[in-house]
């Protein structure tokens, strides 16, 4: 059985970067959380410094399945770039933003899709395409 999501994910972004929480939604409707914390990058550095503006960051995402059926997901090394209108990706997790948001347009997402937690904290959202490989 194919564990692989495709959908589109809002990921609300901490001012600092260190955290974000996010939703996927699929094109059957299936819904999906996401949290990523920053982690060390990894030992053997798949990536070349010198070629980006700004030194990548790395997260552990964790994939929360709300059906009940099925056990979190957690993925390491996931790599961000591009600041605020960013893009992760690794073997088993891409995504690029489409839309980015802030102020008052991402305070209103954020009433919608995350915990009142989140609000006048200056998150951003990245809106955009993901695909998650969970047969890696």
């Amino acid at each position: 059985m194919s564990r692989n999501i495709h959908g589109i994910a809002h990921l609300c972004f901490i001012e600092d970067g260190s955290l974000f929480h996010g939703r996927v939604i699929t094109r059957n409707k299936q819904q999906y959380g996401l949290v990523g914390n920053v982690c060390p990058p990894p030992k053997n550095k798949p990536y070349h410094e010198c070629c980006f503006d700004d030194k990548p960051v790395f997260y552990k995402i964790t994939i929360i399945y709300y059906n009940g059926k099925t056990d979190d997901v957690t993925l390491n090394f996931i790599m961000k770039t591009g600041g605020d209108n960013c893009k992760l990706d690794s073997p088993q997790f891409q995504f690029n933003t489409d839309e980015l948001l802030v102020d008052k347009k991402a305070e209103k997402v954020i009433q919608e899709l995350f915990s009142e937690k989140l609000l006048n904290n200056n998150c951003c959202i990245c809106i955009g395409k993901v695909t998650i490989n969970m047969d890696n």
